[in-house]
């Protein structure tokens, strides 16, 4: 599971199955330099909800991956 971190927003925003960090991240910073917004594809439960998203107006952004069921640490 991949998560988007836009600065200002409070939550990371999980991206959709199918969407590529890499193309996210180049997408971003291509929008950015052309001064457009992009459309991400974002899991929200069941649904898939698109955000339109202005990389120009954005401080920051990163995508980190984290694994999709919890881990379980043991300690004795």
């Amino acid at each position: 599971m991949y998560r988007l971190h836009l600065a200002g927003f409070d939550k990371p925003l999980v991206l959709a199955d199918g969407q590529d960090p890499e193309e996210v991240l180049d997408g971003l910073a291509a929008c950015c330099k052309a001064q457009r917004s992009m459309s991400v594809s974002v899991a929200r439960g069941d649904m898939t909800i698109e955000y339109r998203v202005n990389p120009a107006a954005v401080a920051y952004w990163f995508v980190d991956e984290v694994p999709d069921q919890p881990t379980a640490i043991a300690f004795r």
